[in-house]
């Protein structure tokens, strides 16, 4: 499961020993570069000793913690932070994640829902055919502030979710949105082609798997070689 966090620029001072909340932010933040999660935490707890309404810090801790495992403190930090800013797409974005990556997928969709319609949506680049997406964000255009998640981004994990939930219908309508947005197609065709064959389509399933294939996919490859070398099979696809 893909995570992330706020990166902020953060011009601090330090003098007569006194270290600012955003001078431990930065330390943290080259402890994380380095993958030392624990000693990232570790400033991250003294930078919110100083002001527990850090929100980045907040974010930052949760991200840093669920790297970890820890995945109930992530959320902690996470549910925190969106207390300060309850439409931050990024929090939002994370929260759905720890909650899909402990199997709760009613609550991540519910998460992945609310972040479609925050604060921080970010059109995707273009479709495949290379039209941008006509979706924006209901509060306007923002500048960035480093809260973005792309929507083809939000909707291709929430179409996870929904396929670990069972919810084809679903999941399906929000891959193939990701697709259109270029996100993870390798990803997407794949388990198109798992939820088509789950449903007994074979030939929907067959030319997802030959789509993810065609994209290096290794495993997709594997479902061609077993399932689609049927003559009709081909002939249609």
């Amino acid at each position: 499961m893909k995570y992330c966090y706020v990166v902020l620029l953060v011009f601090t001072f330090s003098s007569c020993g006194f270290t600012t909340e955003e001078e431990y932010y930065n330390r943290a933040m080259n402890h994380e570069e380095k993958l030392d999660y624990i000693n990232a935490i570790v400033m991250l707890d003294k930078a919110i000793a100083r002001n527990p309404d850090y929100k980045d810090a907040l974010i930052f801790r949760g991200y840093c913690k669920s790297q970890i495992g820890k995945l109930r403190e992530g959320t902690n930090d996470y549910q925190k932070a969106l207390k300060l800013e309850p439409n931050n797409t990024l929090t939002l974005f994370n929260l759905a994640g720890n909650y899909n990556e402990t199997k709760d997928y009613e609550k991540s969709i519910e998460y992945y829902n609310k972040a479609l319609r925050s604060k921080y949506l970010k059109k995707c680049d273009a479709t495949t055919e290379g039209k941008l997406l006509e979706i924006i964000s209901p509060f306007g255009n923002s500048e960035e502030t480093g809260y973005e998640v792309k929507i083809c981004e939000l909707q291709y994990w929430r179409g996870l979710s929904y396929y670990e939930n069972k919810e084809y219908d679903a999941a399906i309508r929000d891959l193939k949105k990701s697709i259109k947005g270029n996100f993870d197609n390798y990803g997407a065709y794949y388990y198109l082609g798992d939820i088509y064959l789950k449903k007994e389509e074979l030939q929907k399933a067959c030319q997802n798997f030959s789509l993810a294939a065609d994209l290096g996919n290794i495993e997709a490859a594997k479902k061609v070689a077993e399932i689609c070398q049927n003559d009709e099979i081909k002939e249609k696809n």
